[in-house]
């Protein structure tokens, strides 16, 4: 595939994968996805992943958050590694979320918001927020940066700050 390709938005209903030659505003993070989805078979394969390499992943997104959230197939693929791991129902990555949500949550708040109104971005979002629940530690996890972007929600912010 060539760099100028373009690769579809959830909004345009694409994959990320396909191209119709058109250049867009953000490249397709195409090599950190590659990673993502050799991380995302160690975790089928193995069952879990380990908090060194959750902490390596991280790092290797770390700000590429936003791009990694504009394409549906990498959201997918964001939720697999970061978030649930809904394949053989073996649970959550309490830590895997807790880390993408601290680099989503470093973006700028007109930037959260389209996010959270884009489609796949916000599905994944709402699924490594869920990941989150139960906390098995007493580590306080806030989401308060979120909780500002929608002031009219039914949820308050204590009851979002989770224990």
């Amino acid at each position: 595939m060539q760099d100028n390709e373009y690769h579809s938005t959830p909004a345009e209903g694409g994959t990320g994968e396909q191209s119709n030659g058109q250049e867009d505003k953000e490249a397709y993070p195409s090599e950190l996805v590659a990673y993502l989805k050799n991380i995302e078979q160690i975790k089928i394969t193995e069952g879990r992943i380990e908090n060194v390499v959750m902490d390596k992943c991280a790092e290797e997104c770390s700000a590429e958050e936003e791009k990694l959230l504009m394409f549906r197939d990498s959201c997918i693929v964001v939720e697999s590694v970061f978030g649930w791991f809904v394949i053989f129902s073996i649970g959550s990555s309490q830590h895997g979320a807790t880390l993408f949500l601290s680099g989503l949550a470093r973006l700028k708040h007109k930037r959260l918001l389209d996010l959270l109104y884009s489609g796949q971005s916000a599905r994944t979002i709402e699924t490594l927020l869920y990941a989150l629940r139960p906390i098995s530690n007493n580590q306080q996890v806030q989401v308060s940066s979120l909780l500002r972007l929608r002031p009219n929600t039914f949820y308050n912010e204590r009851e979002l700050t989770l224990l």
